[in-house]
Order: C-alpha cells, then sequence, then structure tokens
C-alpha cells in the first residue's frame, strides 16, 4: 500500500514539473520566443485543441451538405419516395 502512495505521488511530481521551451531562429540562433510548460498543461492544451477541432468537424457535417455525403442519412423526400413506390409495388 505504501509503494502505491509513492508510486502515485511521483507520478504526480513528474507531471507537474516544469520544462522551458525555447524557439529560436535557425540563421541568427536567436531567441524568439521562450515558454515554461509542464506535462499537465501540455496535455491540457493538446485536449482543448482536439475537442475544438472535433467540434469543428462535427458543426461542419451537421450544419453544411456535407452531411449527405455520410452512408445512411438520407433525404427525407428520397425516402418518401420510396416508401410510395413499395406501396405502389405491393398492391
Amino acid at each position: 500500500m505504501a509503494d502505491e502512495m509513492t508510486t502515485k505521488r511521483k507520478f504526480l511530481d513528474k507531471i507537474r514539473d516544469t520544462y522551458r521551451v525555447t524557439v529560436l531562429d535557425e540563421e541568427t540562433l536567436e531567441e524568439v520566443g521562450s515558454y515554461n510548460l509542464s506535462l499537465l498543461s501540455f496535455y491540457i492544451i493538446i485536449s482543448v485543441v482536439l475537442m475544438l477541432v472535433s467540434a469543428l468537424v462535427i458543426s461542419f457535417i451537421v450544419f453544411t451538405p456535407a452531411k449527405r455525403l455520410i452512408p445512411g442519412y438520407g433525404d427525407i423526400t428520397v425516402n418518401k419516395n420510396l416508401l410510395s413506390s413499395i406501396k405502389k409495388w405491393i398492391r
């Protein structure tokens, strides 16, 4: 039980350690920007970006005619025509 608590604590310590990310100009090696990030903040940023991209893709599909390209999605007028054709064929 004590080992589990120490490994869990070590993981939390590792994820909260901060790292410095420095962006350099390739030709002059001049520092363009510098950021302090931890793994936790990196995971949060990646998660937020993924959720935003997925929300944009879903809204694009739902609110544009692109949804007709998805297999299984049919126009309601086509379904009505199909049902009336089936009823005529049965009689």
